[in-house]
C-alpha cells in the first residue's frame, strides 16, 4: 500500500528505471511542478497513457524528457490537455519521432493563440559533465548488439 507523495513537487528521474516501476512513481506524485525523466529512462505514449490513467498531472508546470526514441506528439498533446498549468515541454526536439515539422507547427500554434509556452532552451539547465560525455559517446559509438552492460 503506496501512499501518495503529496508534497513531493519536483521529481527527476536520471537512471535507469523500468516502466513497471515508474508508472506507479509518477503516479504518487499527485502535486509534482517538475518532471525531468533522463536519457537513461526508457518512456514511450503508453507509459504516459497509464500514467494519466490515475494523475492528470494538473499541477504539472514543467515537463522535460531528455532524450527519447518512442515519444510522439500524443504525449505532448495530453499533457496540454491535462497540465493546466504548463509552462515548458523541454527537449521535443531531442525527441525521435517528434519531426522538426511536427516541433515547428507547435510553436507557431502556441505563438498564434497567444500561449506562453517554453520549447526550447533559453537558459542554463547545469547538465552534468558526465551527461555531456555520455551524449557525446552515444553520437560517436553505436551500441554493440552483443554487449549487454553487465
Amino acid at each position: 500500500m503506496l501512499q501518495p507523495l503529496l508534497e513531493l513537487i519536483s521529481l527527476s528521474i536520471s537512471c535507469v528505471c523500468p516502466p513497471g516501476l515508474l508508472v506507479p512513481i509518477i503516479n504518487l506524485a499527485i502535486n509534482v511542478r517538475k518532471l525531468v525523466i533522463g536519457m537513461n529512462c526508457v518512456v514511450n505514449d503508453d507509459l504516459f497513457d497509464k500514467v494519466f490513467v490515475e494523475n492528470k498531472l494538473q499541477y504539472l508546470e514543467e515537463f522535460e524528457v531528455r532524450s527519447s526514441t518512442e515519444l510522439t506528439m500524443k504525449t505532448v498533446s495530453r499533457l496540454l490537455l491535462y497540465a493546466n498549468n504548463i509552462r515548458s515541454i523541454m527537449d521535443l526536439s531531442c525527441w525521435d519521432k517528434v519531426s522538426s515539422e511536427e516541433f515547428l507547427e507547435l510553436m507557431e500554434h502556441m505563438k498564434a493563440s497567444n500561449i506562453e509556452l517554453e520549447l526550447s532552451e533559453t537558459i542554463d539547465r547545469h547538465v552534468s559533465l558526465y551527461e555531456i560525455c555520455q551524449s557525446q559517446l552515444k553520437e560517436r559509438y553505436q551500441r554493440v548488439d552483443w554487449f549487454n552492460g553487465d
